[in-house]
């Protein structure tokens, strides 16, 4: 049967209004196109987003998985732009050419914006800004950080009318009967200056430290070391500079801190840390005391604290140490350090006193065990114990210098403190002791073992309670240091037997650095000489002095 039915194409034919829209479309779309690529591939994914149709978006995957297979790996750039391209291409709103030449030319802007972001990270990097913390800047990798400490003091002390000449008395702390003197000076700590630079590098906290000490009295230049010298009240002097410290540091939280270099010892270091007159003067005159010569400071030009009339100074030692993380509180130290001999047998030459013993084949070692409560907790407390141990024998110089010892005679110098603090609402209370054979006093190994070599015995304790309120502190302080003699045969005559030290403070808070500070501190020395000229008949050997002092100190 002959179709009747009329012949259509099956291609549908436009009106020339459809074809004018459809070219409108086109050349709308293609110059947005040109627009995002100009602008950035965020736009271009916002427009794929919300002008693309479901079915649109799921054609454009595989042209996109297939440019992605055959090109390798795109980045966020160009495979954010390159999919509304394909998007396009696939609808007929490209044609191949006019999408090869945007493809193109979004490849190119790709690259160099991709190169701008790189060029700028690296610039970047150079940069130097604050540091989030502290006094201190932020370059690259590394933080740079500063910290120490500024303060002057005038002290005016006053001794008990003793006669110099009756008076002799080696590492006794309380000054002589040369009159009354006044001074401008450092309290227990000359000027302080410590650089930190710190990163972290593989893991790693990495630091390295130096700390420069200076003193704004005067040295006089021709004592044995800047900690033995008197100081020198002339005009043209210059002040004592020592370079104390220089360490580095690796640590990681879970393994813990290496430490290698020079810094403070173990011993002694939570006593000093927590002494307040850290913050004041505490005795004038230590090393170097007893001079006939009104005025002059103690070791270093500066005063000592309670430094030889409570505990042994911790020193600055060349050493190798380990600490742990901290362990629910607890938390421990380990080191070996350079191996000392006796200063006043050796610097100061004194081998009737004491016995030198410089043959020193093996280290010094030290322990620390702390324990501190949560924060959480309503009251603060710390625990501390330290432990030192080294031993000491005789060479062939030695025996020259002390005929009394014999070459290979040796001995073993150990020291032991503890201590603890308790901080609640605003009072805070410290209670402190040491003891040790061959451990000396003031320093390590000051006088401590008689001139034949046996060790003396030593031992000393401090207490301390301070209440502060607003911006004011009021504190006073008790303690004293022994060093008895080894045998029946140590007759020493001039050596100390024991410092005592009361101290009263007053500290007001001037702002987040400066404390002004008033002082009261009352100084007893025992000699083991008897005095011809004694003030009472009870103490033939004691001797004491006051001083008042006045200042102002500044940490940052």
């Amino acid at each position: 049967m002959q179709n009747v039915l009329p012949a259509y194409s099956t291609r549908t034919r436009m009106s020339p209004r459809a074809k004018w829209f459809g070219a409108f479309v086109t050349l709308t779309l293609t110059l947005s196109v040109v627009s995002l690529l100009a602008v950035g591939p965020k736009a271009v994914a916002q427009v794929a987003v919300s002008s693309s149709s479901s079915a649109a978006v799921s054609s454009s995957v595989q042209p996109a998985a297939a440019s992605q297979s055959a090109a390798g790996a795109q980045s966020p750039c160009a495979a954010q732009t390159n999919e509304l391209l394909d998007d396009l291409l696939i609808n007929g709103t490209l044609t191949k050419k006019q999408y090869d030449a945007l493809k193109e030319h979004n490849a190119e802007r790709c690259a160099a914006q991709e190169a701008a972001i790189k060029a700028k990270t690296k610039k970047e990097s150079l940069y130097v800004t604050a540091s989030a913390t502290g006094i201190g800047i932020h370059t690259g990798n590394f933080d740079v950080a500063l910290s120490g400490e500024v303060n002057g003091f005038y002290i005016h002390n006053r001794p008990y009318n003793v006669p110099a000449s009756d008076y002799a008395c080696l590492l006794c702390e309380t000054t002589d009967g040369g009159g009354t003197s006044s001074q401008v000076s450092d309290g227990i700590i000359p000027g302080w200056l410590m650089m930190t630079i710190s990163t972290h590098q593989g893991g790693w906290d990495e630091s390295v430290n130096f700390g420069v000490w200076a003193s704004i009295s005067s040295v006089n230049q021709s004592g044995p070391g800047v900690n033995f010298d008197s100081g020198a009240s002339v005009a043209l002097g210059n002040p004592g500079i020592d370079f104390r410290q220089q360490f580095l540091t690796v640590g990681r939280h879970n393994v813990g801190t290496f430490k290698v270099g020079r810094d403070w010892g173990m011993i002694g270091q939570e006593a000093i840390l927590n002494d307040m007159a850290l913050f004041g003067v505490g005795t004038v005159s230590a090393v170097g005391a007893n001079s006939t010569t009104a005025g002059t400071p103690g070791p270093g030009e500066m005063a000592a604290g309670r430094i030889g009339s409570g505990y042994i100074y911790l020193d600055f030692m060349p050493q190798i140490t380990y600490a742990t993380p901290d362990l629910k509180g607890f938390s421990a130290q380990a080191g070996a350090f350079q191996p000392l001999s006796d200063a006043v047998a050796t610097t100061l030459g004194a081998t009737t006193v004491s016995a030198p013993y410089t043959g020193n084949g093996s280290p010094m070692f030290q322990f620390k065990l702390n324990y501190s409560t949560p924060a959480k907790f309503p009251v603060a407390v710390k625990l501390w114990s330290n432990y030192l141990v080294q031993k000491m024998s005789a060479n062939a110089s030695d025996v020259t210098a002390d005929p009394s010892l014999q070459v290979g005679q040796s001995i073993k110098a150990y020291g032991m403190d503890y201590g603890g603090k308790l901080d609640v609402k605003g009072f805070s209370f410290v209670a402190y002791g040491y003891n040790g054979k061959a451990l000396g006093t003031t320093a390590i190994f000051l006088a401590a073992t008689s001139p034949s070599g046996v060790a003396r015995p030593s031992h000393g304790y401090y207490v301390q309670g301070l209440y502060t309120y607003k911006k004011w502190t009021v504190g006073v302080s008790d303690g004293m240091s022994a060093l008895l003699p080894a045998n029946a045969q140590d007759t020493v005559s001039g050596l100390v037997r024991d410092n005592a030290l009361w101290i009263g403070q007053v500290r007001y808070r001037m702002g987040s650095w400066a404390s002004a500070v008033a002082e009261f501190d009352h100084n007893e020395s025992e000699s083991s000489t008897v005095l011809t000229a004694p003030k009472s008949l009870s103490n033939t050997n004691v001797a004491t002095s006051d001083a008042v002092a006045v200042g102002v100190i500044a940490w940052f």
